[in-house]
């Protein structure tokens, strides 16, 4: 349905973990369809 999503979702939590930023990773998840521009 959604693989892009969660696609994103995934590299979002992957990244998190890495650098374990907190806030970062709550306003590049968070950000409404800009988390693929932000990771790309």
């Amino acid at each position: 349905m959604t693989s892009s999503t969660d696609f994103s979702g995934v590299m979002a939590a992957a990244l998190g973990l890495l650098a374990r930023p907190g806030r970062h990773v709550i306003a590049v998840a968070g950000a409404p369809g800009s988390g693929k521009s932000t990771l790309a």
